[in-house]
């Protein structure tokens, strides 16, 4: 299915585009927000002509094309939430990607006369599988069976090595060879498994890699909810989680149901919460669907892959795209034991 992308941002009890949109922020911000945001705006560029700021880092890239101002109120509480470190460490890449540049004319014009255009994000378009994102694991599966492949379930390489044109994978004392791998585990981990065949400096260079881990939360409610978003994005301290998404919104015949991806490390408290907190932290955006706490029930979410940290000082790594087979062993564990993804399990996958 192609699907035209909504996202929004959730900030003071108001919608705002995402990407975010100066012009937007202004015409939908309280009066003194907004004059208080466009005279940081005017001294960030008028401080532009004598002293201008590094264009390394986020935390420089943002406030020389925003202000304080706004800097303050969403872009650094959000990425500091999302990644759990300061955005003068985080690199400049990560805004220039994601953020809308304004000019002074389209502030004008935004602020004065607000657009009524449907809300669009940087990619407008996406696919989306029919029956979930899980429909593309299964597809993959049964291509692998349907060539004769054998897919292996809860089983861990110990080593991989390269044996002259082949690669030879070493799973619980069994040595299998073929011809080429496809990683999808963290890259400080897979470095690892190559051992010797890699130089000191990859190894160093590997194990620096930084990883934010998500922990999910998928709960299921007994109507549907307002909002048409796919994703909503939120920086406030008041929600724990910093985005959700509305599965209904992706496919009308997924059951209704809002999945919450909370960013952590692991081991903290967040990574530590029961199900229950979890839920609990989500009150405030679900007050204001109008649901009760009785109406939403949590069910299990397959696991999201740890995130490399776009940090200053080197290349943003690619983000792993995750272990599929995990996703596969989570979906036919459940299965097996009779509670399929609409059940009322408390399970929450970090």
């Amino acid at each position: 299915m192609e699907l035209e992308r909504v996202s929004r941002i959730r900030l003071l009890d108001r919608y705002f585009d995402y990407p975010l949109s100066f012009g937007n922020v202004l015409s939908r911000m309280p009066l003194h927000r907004g004059a208080g945001m466009m005279l940081s705006f005017a001294l960030e560029k008028a401080r532009g002509i004598f002293s201008p700021r590094e264009q390394e880092s986020f935390e420089g890239w943002v406030l020389s094309r925003f202000g304080r101002g706004l800097y303050e109120l969403y872009l650094a509480p959000y990425n500091r939430k999302l990644w759990g470190i300061e955005p003068r460490e985080l690199s400049a890449d990560w805004a220039s990607q994601r953020i809308t540049v304004p000019s002074l004319a389209g502030l004008v014009r935004e602020t004065l006369f607000p657009s009524r255009e449907t809300v669009r994000s940087l990619v407008s378009t996406f696919h989306y599988p029919a029956g979930g994102i899980g429909s593309i694991s299964d597809a993959l599966a049964r291509r692998i069976r349907d060539l004769g492949g054998e897919i292996l379930y809860s089983r861990e390489p110990s080593s991989v090595q390269r044996r002259g044109d082949r690669w030879e994978i070493v799973i619980d004392g069994e040595t299998l060879s073929c011809n080429s791998i496809i990683n999808t585990i963290p890259v400080n981990e897979y470095t690892g498994l190559l051992g010797d065949a890699l130089p000191d400096r990859v190894h160093r260079s590997a194990s620096a890699l930084q990883f934010r881990s998500l922990v999910f939360l998928a709960v299921l409610l007994d109507s549907d909810v307002k909002p048409r978003d796919h994703w909503i994005y939120t920086s406030e301290d008041r929600y724990l989680f910093n985005r959700l998404s509305i599965s209904r919104n992706f496919d009308p015949r997924s059951p209704s149901q809002v999945v919450f991806e909370f960013s952590c490390m692991e081991g903290d408290h967040i990574w530590n919460a029961s199900t229950e907190e979890l839920l609990r932290s989500t009150l405030p955006v679900r007050s204001t669907w109008g649901s009760s706490p009785g109406t939403w029930l949590p069910v299990p979410m397959p696991a999201g892959p740890p995130t490399p940290i776009p940090s200053t000082g080197r290349a943003m790594p690619n983000t792993p795209p995750g272990c599929w087979t995990a996703l596969r062993t989570c979906r036919e564990a459940s299965a097996a034991e009779g509670r399929g993804f609409s059940g009322t399990t408390t399970w929450t996958i970090r």
